[in-house]
């Protein structure tokens, strides 16, 4: 089924912006601050080390400061699990702060960051025990790329091993006083569909123990108006056969 796009994009103009806001928020959000959505991991991320034996290889992709590695390096090294935690942004600033937390939390020798765009990283094919990909694909150049990284992803995990997904879709922001829609300049805007059968054709054969689609909407300020952001958030956890 062919669907149109949400909007056209200026790569690197969304680019430049997605890189903005992280380096502006960073520098104003320490690591587990309370108030921003750097304060806790992701629980479901978190539950499945429970099922993770051996020496663990663990993937995460578009790991900003750690908001997701650094916890799920403390509940492995509290449970006296070997493991190695590949940590990959585009963003230099994220990973000289991935190394700051890993030293002040002291589990550097399980965390290895890695300056790289997804685009770019090469995945050995069944290395990864688990990878996590949170609010990270959409920031890929195209739908071609976040197929093609979706299969990469299948394609490394191990047998028996799992992911977990999450992507923010149907992105819709408008002005409220005058309804006048703005750009979200996102690299690869998507609508839910589009992003379901991606899923569905990467991680066919797959054990999907979890999937929920969340609506989302806020009312903000940016760039000096009041706007309404709605948007729809898709969750996928699914373990490979």
């Amino acid at each position: 089924m062919s669907i149109e796009p949400v909007e056209s994009v200026d790569f690197e103009r969304a680019r430049e912006e997605t890189l903005k806001y992280h380096k502006a928020y960073y520098s104003r959000f320490k690591l587990f601050e309370d108030g921003s959505w750097l304060a806790h991991p992701d629980e479901p991320l978190m539950q499945l080390l429970n099922y993770l034996e051996g020496n663990i290889k663990i993937l995460d992709l578009g790991c900003g400061v750690g908001r997701n590695a650094i916890p799920m390096a403390q509940a492995l090294q509290k449970q006296n699990k070997q493991a190695t935690i590949t940590c990959v942004d585009v963003l230099a600033e994220s990973i000289d702060l991935l190394r700051e937390y890993a030293v002040t939390y002291k589990v550097q020798d399980i965390i290895e960051p890695v300056l790289a765009d997804n685009d770019d990283f090469a995945m050995a094919q069944l290395h990864y025990d688990l990878i996590a990909a949170i609010s990270t694909l959409e920031h890929c150049q195209g739908k071609d790329r976040v197929l093609a990284l979706m299969k990469e992803i299948a394609e490394s995990s191990k047998n028996g091993g799992f992911v977990r997904i999450e992507m923010t879709t149907n992105r819709n922001v408008v002005d409220v006083v005058s309804g006048e829609a703005i750009a979200t300049f996102v690299e690869t805007p998507l609508l839910l569909e589009e992003v379901e059968e991606m899923l569905a054709q990467a991680f066919a054969g797959w054990n999907v123990i979890a999937k929920t689609i969340d609506p989302y909407e806020e009312t903000l300020e940016k760039e000096g108006r009041s706007v309404h952001w709605c948007s729809t958030q898709i969750n996928f956890t699914a373990q490979k056969p």
